[in-house]
């Protein structure tokens, strides 16, 4: 059996559906996530036309400590973009 290390142990996944409005077309929100909040993101759905003026549409896997995924969160709600946590496949037990 592969021995975890303890760092592991304290990190979580969790699937967000974010919607960007068209307004934060040249803010690289995806980006801040990472850089600002130190998270691992995989982007694993995207919907957005830049000749349409709607909101883009993701879904991510976000991966980090849980505090450093709720400040992200925190970020997001100041922000005023829209996101909706999903269900969490990886059986982590931290939800928000």
């Amino acid at each position: 059996m592969r021995e975890v290390s303890s760092f592991n142990k304290n990190l979580v996944t969790i699937r967000l559906g974010l919607s960007i409005p068209y307004s934060y077309k040249s803010t690289p929100i995806i980006y801040k996530l990472i850089a600002y909040y130190d998270l691992v993101v995989n982007i694993t759905k995207a919907d957005f036309l830049d000749n349409r003026q709607e909101a883009g549409r993701f879904e991510l896997e976000m991966r980090r400590t849980p505090q450093k995924i709720e400040k992200a969160l925190a970020y997001l709600k100041t922000a005023n973009i829209d996101f909706r946590v999903r269900s969490n496949f990886a059986g982590d037990s931290w939800h928000y």
